[in-house]
This record gives structure tokens, C-alpha cells and sequence, in this order.
């Protein structure tokens, strides 16, 4: 697991690691400012698989790429309103069926190999 508060998230040291190792992950941003962004990347042996993206810079875009995975509900990517076709909710909802929960007060402990950062201001 990777935990980080940094506004890009490392994203490029996630996909040389992926590389290195031939490992996956997937990622989660939720960004609820200004200019919200909510999205969720899969990533197996640094190559992105499937990108899934709601955000807003001046209007609200959707951005979706590679093929849908077995746990996407293509329902809400569907929704009339683009801030409605990836929301927080169905990011956690997203995230349940890998193992993790966000809301979970044990999110922050492991026994697993993990890797934390965290920007300091």
C-alpha cells in the first residue's frame, strides 16, 4: 500500500516501481477543492490498463481509457450530470472490491509491504 497527501501523488515513482517489480496497483485520487478530481488508475507492470476520471477545470470532464473491469458499474459513467459519473462514493465502492477501506480505522496499519510519503509544509 502507498499512502500519499502529495497533490500528484507520486504517480510517477508508482509506475517505476510497477516497472521494476511487475507489480499492480491501482490508484484512487479524490480532490475536493476548486478544481475537484476524482479518478481511479490500474496499473500492472508500469503499463496504465484502465483510467476512469471525473474533474473539473472550468467545466466538468469525463475521461475514460483502456478496457472496463469486471467490478466497474457502468451505470453511473452513463449519468446525464459529468460530476455524478465518478463521485467519492463509487470510488470507495471501487476500492472495497480490491480489499480496501477507506473508512476503515485500520486503513493505516498493515502487515503488508507498504510505502508511505507525505509532504510537509
Amino acid at each position: 500500500m502507498f499512502i500519499s497527501n502529495l497533490m500528484d501523488g507520486w504517480h510517477s515513482l508508482l509506475h517505476c516501481i510497477s516497472h521494476a517489480t511487475q507489480s499492480d496497483y491501482v490508484l484512487f485520487r479524490v480532490i475536493e477543492d476548486e478544481f475537484p478530481l476524482f479518478e481511479m488508475t490500474v496499473v500492472t507492470a508500469g503499463k496504465t490498463q484502465r483510467v476512469v476520471r471525473a474533474m473539473k477545470e472550468g467545466k466538468w470532464n469525463f475521461y475514460e481509457q483502456g478496457a472496463l473491469l469486471a467490478f466497474e458499474d457502468t451505470r453511473y459513467y452513463l449519468q446525464r450530470k459529468i460530476a455524478d459519473r465518478v463521485t467519492p462514493k463509487l470510488l470507495n465502492i471501487y476500492a472495497n472490491t480490491q480489499g480496501i477501506d477507506f473508512t476503515s480505522p485500520s486503513l493505516f496499519s498493515t502487515t503488508q509491504n507498504s510505502l508511505w510519503m507525505t509532504q510537509v509544509h
